[in-house]
C-alpha cells in the first residue's frame, strides 16, 4: 500500500481535498480528528493537559476547550511545543494503527497539518501540499470566528507555505470553486499514483 501525506497551511482546504479523495474511494484519515479524540476525558493526553495547563482550559463539563487552549498556546511558543509533545505521540500512534488497517488498499491518505514540523518524511511514499491565496484564507478563518490577530498568530506559528510546497511532491492550489478543486485534486492524485507505481515496477 502507498501511504500519502496531505499537508498545507491553515485554512487552505486540506479537509476539502480529503473529502474529494474519500468520495473517490481513497481511505482518508485526519490527524486533527485524532488529536481531538486524544484530548477526550479518560485519554492519557487529557490528564497531562489538565496537569500542565490547569482547569482553566476546560469547559463546564470538564472537556478540553480547544478554542481556549488554542488561543493560549499560540500566545507562547513554549506552551505550544509542550502541547504538541503531549498530543502528537498519541496522534502518531493512532494514525499508524489506522494505516496498518488499510493494508489491502492501493493507497491511503493521512491529513497532517504539521507534517514537516513533526513527522519524518521517510514515513511516506509521497506528500501533497494544499495552498490557497491569503485573502481567501483570512476570509475562511474569519468565518471560523478567528480575529485577524489570532489568524496571523496561527499562520506565523506554522512553517511557511512556500517551504511546505517546495518539500512536497505535488501541490494543489485551492483558488477556485469546488468543481475546479475536485478536478485539480483528481488530476494530481492520478499522476502521483501512476508515477509511484511506475517507480515501484522498475
Amino acid at each position: 500500500m502507498l501511504l500519502i501525506a496531505l499537508t498545507g497551511g491553515i485554512a487552505c482546504g486540506k479537509s476539502a481535498v480529503g473529502r474529494i479523495l474519500a468520495q473517490d474511494g481513497v481511505p482518508v484519515c485526519e490527524a486533527d480528528v485524532l488529536a481531538h479524540k486524544a484530548m477526550e476525558p479518560g485519554k492519557p493526553a487529557y490528564g497531562r493537559i489538565v496537569e500542565r495547563f490547569g482547569e482553566s482550559v476546560l469547559t463546564n463539563d470538564k472537556r478540553v476547550d480547544r478554542k481556549r487552549l488554542g488561543q493560549r498556546v499560540f500566545e507562547r511558543t513554549d506552551e505550544r511545543r509542550l502541547l504538541e509533545s503531549i498530543v502528537h505521540p498519541e496522534v502518531r500512534q493512532a494514525w499508524k494503527a489506522w494505516a496498518a488497517a488499510q493494508a489491502s488498499s492501493e493507497a491511503a491518505v493521512v491529513i497532517v497539518p504539521l507534517l514537516f514540523e513533526c513527522v519524518a518524511k521517510e514515513l511516506w511514499n509521497a506528500t501533497i501540499c494544499v495552498t490557497a491565496p491569503l485573502p481567501r484564507r483570512l476570509q475562511w478563518l474569519a468565518e471560523r470566528g478567528l480575529t485577524p490577530d489570532d489568524a496571523a498568530k496561527r499562520m506565523t506559528a506554522q512553517m511557511s507555505l512556500r517551504t511546505k510546497m517546495e518539500r512536497s511532491d505535488r501541490v494543489i492550489v485551492n483558488s477556485g470553486g469546488w468543481t475546479a478543486l475536485r478536478e485539480q485534486t483528481r488530476r494530481a492524485w492520478t499522476n502521483l499514483i501512476n508515477n509511484l507505481n511506475k517507480g515501484r515496477s522498475t
